[in-house]
């Protein structure tokens, strides 16, 4: 019953922040953020949550793309990001059960953007399903009975906050990638 109670509570949060989002109630509290910084953050915060509940997930990070010599930097509010790739890795982690349980955290610092890719190796989304991922209470009744189709809702509006976009590419039996793309902070600010 704990579990269940937990679970109504987070879906009542979540709702709550999705319409708050929606409406353009909250505003982001912004920092500036180092790239790389970020995404050890987002790793390592990860792998512990993991480790504390006992699953076995393989987390590959990567930077694609060229290198870059010198640090770019994002405006974020840290706080709704790290919501955004919390939610993210854990739908990973739910759909690649059964798959091997890696996952693929990939970056890459584009002209004027900053990309991130999750990838599963799970069991894919339909085609025909694909433009409904992010719309509000959508859920794959076979693929995630227990879902309240609320979180990539919420991935979709703080993205936007953030002035970015947020897609998917998804083939049936290998598996989906999530992405988003966002701004880059101006080098000299």
């Amino acid at each position: 019953m704990v579990s269940k109670s937990g679970y109504a509570r987070q879906m009542v949060q979540d709702m709550f922040d999705l319409l708050k989002l929606e409406s353009g109630e909250v505003d982001l509290n912004l920092e500036k953020v180092a790239v790389a910084q970020f995404i050890t953050d987002v790793a390592e915060r990860f792998r512990i949550e993991m480790e504390a509940t006992g699953k076995k997930v393989e987390l590959l990070v990567q930077e694609t793309g060229k290198s870059v010599k010198m640090e770019r930097w994002l405006e974020l509010d840290i706080h709704r990001m790290m919501r955004v790739m919390q939610n993210l890795l854990d739908n990973a982690v739910k759909f690649s059960r059964g798959s091997g349980d890696r996952i693929e955290l990939k970056w890459e610092v584009q002209a004027d953007k900053f990309r991130v890719e999750v990838t599963d190796f799970g069991r894919g989304i339909e085609p025909a399903l694909l433009p409904f991922v992010f719309n509000r209470f959508y859920v794959q009744k076979n693929a995630n009975p227990n879902g309240s189709g609320i979180g990539l809702s919420v991935v979709k509006e703080i993205i936007e906050r953030h002035r970015g976009e947020v897609g998917v590419r998804s083939v049936v039996g290998k598996g989906s990638t999530f992405f988003f793309t966002i701004p880059l902070s101006p080098q000299n600010s």
